[in-house]
């Protein structure tokens, strides 16, 4: 028996779950933007760095408190997807936007007050993960099918992936309203 097919169904079946979450994820980020929004304090703001496999990861966490459907919240979402990267000028650049913040916009579920972001919309980084997801798809599907269109189709997909990969940054700071600094 060969595995070579079954080796293609797993990536396909892979492929199909990180498409789901890529895309949960871009919906969700969608969605914010039409969320209410209200003023939340910004309590506290690291940039933590952790080894990786062979790089440094750069994360920035938040804690921030606001008050919505009648009841206190403490959020720590700054935008959905973010885990961080390996790019350590980028998560500066969102830790040093967010680090002397008092008030910032916060944008939360309507349906579930106690889930909020501070950034909302799809950001490059969204339609990257997306790409590499349906890559997963595409690729193993045109193989099996031989199929030329899925083909073609990964042929335009990866580079633009790979293209997106490189100009992306962790958040979209202009995305991230703050109100008031400390002075």
């Amino acid at each position: 028996m060969d595995a070579f097919p079954w080796l293609l169904v797993v990536l396909v079946a892979v492929g199909i779950g990180s498409l789901w979450s890529a895309g949960r994820i871009a919906v969700r980020s969608g969605l914010a933007a039409w969320w209410p929004t209200v003023v939340g304090r910004m309590e506290r703001v690291e940039l933590k760095s952790t080894p990786g496999d062979d790089c440094l990861i750069h994360l920035v966490e938040a804690r921030y408190r606001y008050a919505a459907g009648g009841q206190d919240h403490v959020g720590s979402v700054i935008s959905f997807g973010y885990l961080g990267s390996s790019e350590a000028r980028a998560n500066l650049e969102l830790y040093d936007h967010l680090k002397g913040a008092s008030l910032v916009r916060v944008r939360y579920n309507p349906r579930n007050p106690g889930q909020a972001t501070l950034s909302c919309g799809m950001t490059p980084r969204d339609a990257v993960m997306l790409g590499i997801a349906a890559t997963f798809v595409l690729a193993p599907v045109g193989i099996l099918l031989s199929n030329t269109a899925a083909i073609t189709a990964v042929a335009i997909v990866v580079p633009l992936t790979v293209m997106l990969l490189f100009l992306s940054k962790p958040a979209d700071l202009a995305r991230i309203e703050v109100l008031e600094r400390h002075t």
